[in-house]
């Protein structure tokens, strides 16, 4: 069903990392000229979720806190920095902010917003811990709906991110790995561990 408020149907040839009318259309794997973001069709729904493939392992919010500060998708890639297009003649379609005070990243057009907590990309510290419960968020990669405990956390080197396993409610080990976009805190107590909810 068309939905008209969708991002990628809002501004079809808007690049969802930096904003500018660069794509001949949304989710055809073009490349941005701009910020180099490879636009898989990944979008406000998702922008959280690790993808991996030719967008070097970046969430599309990283990559949009990337571009702000430093005005393309990766830092690293310096190969790109003399081949990015001059927005000087591009019309800027969408409008991403970045608020350092709350570490929050925001579209407020469209009434997005997450902070850099929630990307789960910080080596030192997960977003969940062991014994948290949890509920799985249902969507096009997690199709049973569930509660659980985690019972694993582990860093993903590659990816950068957390990984978390389950227990669910009937203490049977979940097989599927999740990441912090798939899961939800609940309030509820867990062993001897007390969840307030108040992570995501």
């Amino acid at each position: 069903m068309f939905d008209p408020s969708l991002p990628i149907n809002r501004f079809p040839n808007a690049c969802p990392c930096c904003g500018y009318a660069t794509l001949d259309a949304r989710g055809e794997y073009d490349i941005c000229t701009v910020c180099w973001w490879e636009d898989d069709g990944q979008d406000n729904d998702d922008a959280n979720v690790v993808r991996g493939g030719p967008n070097s392992n970046l969430s599309l919010t990283r990559a949009r806190i990337n571009f702000l500060s430093t005005g393309i998708f990766q830092p690293s890639r310096t190969d790109l920095r003399d081949k990015q297009q001059l927005v000087d003649s591009l019309v800027q379609q969408r409008f991403f902010t970045f608020d350092e005070s709350t570490s929050t990243i925001a579209e407020p057009a469209l009434d997005w917003s997450t902070t850099i907590r929630e990307l789960d990309d910080d080596q030192s510290q997960s977003l969940y811990r062991i014994g948290d419960h949890v509920r799985v968020v249902v969507n096009y990669r997690n199709k049973t709906p569930r509660t659980g405990t985690i019972n694993t956390v582990t860093w993903h080197h590659k990816l950068g991110i957390w990984h978390y396993h389950l227990v669910d409610d009937a203490g049977r080990n979940v097989s599927k790995r999740y990441e912090a976009p798939d899961l939800v805190a609940t309030s509820q107590t867990s062993g001897n561990n007390a969840v307030n909810g108040s992570r995501r």
